[in-house]
């Protein structure tokens, strides 16, 4: 899971985050399309990711109060969790979306990205990458 936090940019005001990210996802899926597939059972049980094109699951909150109430971002807070939307523990695999992002807006004008990504499709380097990408289209 990563928190991507960003303060209101004045110059940028009128420009909806959320919109602004949902492009920039479409984008940047053309070279990271398997984030976009599912994960299925082989034969042998190994999981493969089967690239289906279904999509990562988008997703807009609104919190009634500004990134102040966001303290302390180097330790962990429960209270996090609510800004990167988890599927049931119960969810089965085949079901699962690869990449979930959350874009949370504050009424300060700032927003939070919050991502979570299946942990067998990529590693963190591979992950910052992509979200270097992201944030380049965006």
């Amino acid at each position: 899971n990563v928190l991507l936090v960003y303060t209101a940019n004045m110059d940028r005001v009128s420009a909806d985050p959320a919109k602004v990210i949902r492009e920039a996802l479409s984008k940047v899926l053309v070279y990271y399309y398997p984030f976009a597939g599912r994960l299925r059972n082989k034969e042998n049980g190994e999981l493969e990711v089967e690239c289906t094109g279904q999509g990562v699951l988008f997703l807009e909150a609104m919190v009634d109060s500004d990134l102040s109430v966001l303290t302390d971002l180097d330790n962990y807070n429960p209270s996090f969790q609510q800004l990167i939307f988890s599927l049931p523990q119960d969810t089965d695999i085949e079901d699962l979306h690869l990449l979930i992002v959350q874009v949370t807006r504050f009424t300060c004008g700032g927003f939070v990205v919050g991502t979570n990504v299946y942990g067998s499709v990529c590693d963190a380097k591979g992950f910052g990458q992509f979200l270097q990408s992201m944030a380049e289209m965006a």
